[in-house]
């Protein structure tokens, strides 16, 4: 079963963010990943009560999982290695639409790189697409990949040489295509 849990702000115009997006398999919260996309998706919390992971009391949120969620547990095999995977997303602006997030400028919190950095030794996967090519997120981008490179399965060190695939097509519709294969083994011999 996977639980999900991240701080959910609501904006002055109704829109929302979320952040610190934490997805749960058993009853281990250590950390086994990371995963850094564009932005938040369509999950929603549950319920508005400050239910947060595993008894503490830190104001985060449980989420009913969306299919981007269940596709990064599928490629961590959370089924078999329990854990902790953080989601980190580029833009905290929660909204199915990359492009309507980007122009909202709610940027998530520069401080992923240096999370990933001190956060325990263990892969990272990077799914945000081509996104990470615009100028308002390029230097946050080079950041995050320089500090997840030494734990990943990436093969280039330069940026524009990898295929940043986001998870749900990686694992749901491009999971047989030779590139999906081998990026998959690749990324799971990291594990």
């Amino acid at each position: 079963m996977l639980a999900v849990y991240a701080y959910w702000d609501t904006l002055p115009d109704g829109n929302h963010t979320r952040r610190g997006t934490l997805l749960c398999s058993g009853d281990d919260d250590a950390v086994i990943g990371n995963v850094v996309l564009k932005n938040p998706g369509s999950a929603f919390p549950l319920d508005g009560e400050g239910d947060s992971l595993f008894g503490r009391k830190d104001g985060m949120l449980q989420f009913n999982p969306d299919a981007t969620m269940y596709a990064i547990a599928d490629l961590f095999q959370m089924d078999k290695c329990p854990g902790t995977v953080r989601l980190y997303n580029l833009m905290d602006f929660r909204d199915i639409n990359p492009d309507r997030a980007l122009a909202s400028e709610s940027l998530s919190e520069d401080n992923i790189a240096e999370d990933i950095l001190s956060g325990p030794s263990v892969p990272t996967y990077i799914g945000w697409g081509e996104l990470w090519k615009q100028p308002l997120l390029s230097s946050k981008a080079e950041r995050i990949f320089r500090a997840a490179l030494p734990n990943s399965a990436y093969r280039d060190a330069e940026m524009e040489r990898n295929a940043f695939i986001h998870p749900l097509y990686l694992m749901r519709y491009g999971f047989n295509q030779e590139r999906c294969v081998s990026l998959i083994k690749a990324y799971r011999a990291c594990l």
